[in-house]
């Protein structure tokens, strides 16, 4: 099963579309057309099914929520596809949710098999067709020193708390779309807070 390609934190100037960055949990679901269902689950290492303690619910929260996507998929005629989600709650951070929250999964992104990673404009008509639960999309910008700014400072309108993800074209031929990370300080301040040492600061931010 498909796992998420990492997201660096190395800023590139140019032309970017923006979606805010959740904080929760890498999910991974795998759809077939034969089914034209999900039938696979996973966090990013690991397999889990409705039995899994703490993230088996994921399994019915995607079934249900996502019918739409299904349909969508099945419409495309899409034989397998890897839907990449975020699990997360209001008081969710660095993967850690609060067991007072409810949770639930919000749509990060999409492989189809043979083709790879949708670029950022047929991800977005994907999300449109199918008006499904998908990370805030900010728009298309400019990205450099300014904009850095703006979300470093947390004033990039409706942004989440830790920041965004910035995708763009693949850097060459047969690469998946190129896509980094922008972190706000607010949440960067907060995970210094709560990490011991420098070195498990960095591994995390």
């Amino acid at each position: 099963m498909e796992q998420y390609q990492s997201i660096t934190n190395e800023i590139s100037n140019g032309k970017y579309h923006v979606f805010s960055k959740l904080d929760g949990q890498n999910i991974r679901a795998e759809y077939s057309l034969k089914s034209n269902s999900f039938t696979k689950f996973g966090m990013r290492h690991t397999m889990i099914d409705r039995n899994t303690e703490k993230t088996g619910i994921v399994v019915d929260i995607i079934n249900s929520k996502f019918r739409c996507l299904m349909d969508t998929f099945k419409n495309h005629k899409l034989q397998k596809v890897t839907a990449f989600f975020e699990l997360h709650g209001p008081n969710s951070f660095c993967g850690v949710h609060s067991e007072e929250d409810t949770l639930t999964c919000t749509l990060i992104d999409i492989k189809v098999y043979k083709k790879g990673y949708l670029l950022p404009t047929e991800y977005l008509d994907i999300v449109e067709e199918s008006n499904c639960d998908s990370a805030y999309y900010h728009g298309c910008f400019s990205i450099g020193s300014e904009f850095v700014e703006l979300v470093r400072e947390s004033k990039l309108e409706n942004m989440a708390k830790e920041g965004v993800v910035c995708k763009g074209q693949p850097l060459k031929k047969g690469f998946p779309p190129h896509m980094f990370k922008i972190k706000s300080k607010v949440w960067l301040n907060e995970l210094r807070s709560k990490c011991k040492t420098e070195e498990e600061f960095n591994k995390l931010a």
